[in-house]
């Protein structure tokens, strides 16, 4: 049988679907847990880890593993960075690295490059064979959120601190990931994983789009 995971990210269309029908493990990204929470969190963005820092153990008591990018806190694992793909590395056209055939997370790190691509790699090392991405929408066009400002214990002047509104870096930090994927692409069909994007709002056009509804229909 085919093992198959769930990644969350947090674009707004991660409020669009009926989350309780998952039926595999799932992989949250940052904020996501305040949409629905994860059994693996994995926390990239350096301005919410500088904020709830150790909180976001206690945000996530589902979490059997949680990943965190920087400022190692009790209860998360920061792995060590392989290569970070980011603005300069896009520009050069580098290629990111080949991680090895019997890949692990916990001994070799990552590649860092923003949530969804750090997220996919948890999913490689743990050894899941189809990856479904949910809010996956590297899209500024319709918001860039799944949560409202009010949400959970934060303000909204909190939440609009941590989640920035810089729309252009935004766009460019999307297409950095894209570039990851598209890169990495070559490297998960080499595994024979199968990666689908359920946002039929993405700019990303690297894997297979199914509908939410169609990989879990109503009952």
């Amino acid at each position: 049988m085919t093992r198959r995971c769930a990644i969350l990210c947090s674009g707004p269309s991660l409020k669009d679907h009926d989350l309780s029908r998952i039926d595999c493990l799932t992989i949250g990204t940052n904020l996501s847990y305040l949409t629905h929470p994860a059994d693996i969190q994995v926390f990239t963005h350096g301005r919410l880890i500088q904020t709830r820092h150790d909180d976001l153990v206690l945000d996530t008591p589902r979490a059997s593993q949680r990943f965190c990018a920087t400022h190692q806190l009790d209860g998360c694992y920061t792995p060590n960075t392989i290569w970070k793909h980011g603005a300069k590395s896009l520009r050069a056209g580098e290629r990111i690295p080949h991680l090895p055939a019997d890949y692990d997370i916990y001994r070799d790190g990552w590649i860092f490059c923003g949530a969804a691509p750090c997220a996919l790699q948890v999913a490689v090392s743990e050894g899941y064979e189809e990856i479904i991405f949910i809010g996956l929408d590297l899209n500024v066009e319709q918001g860039r959120h799944s949560y409202p400002d009010d949400a959970f214990t934060y303000t909204a002047r909190e939440t609009r601190h941590i989640a920035g509104n810089r729309g252009r870096t935004t766009k460019k930090e999307f297409l950095i990931q894209i570039d990851f994927m598209k890169q990495f692409k070559g490297q998960l069909d080499d595994r024979g994983i199968k990666v689908i994007n359920t946002s039929m709002r993405s700019m990303e056009q690297v894997f297979e789009k199914r509908a939410f509804n169609e990989i879990w229909p109503a009952t």
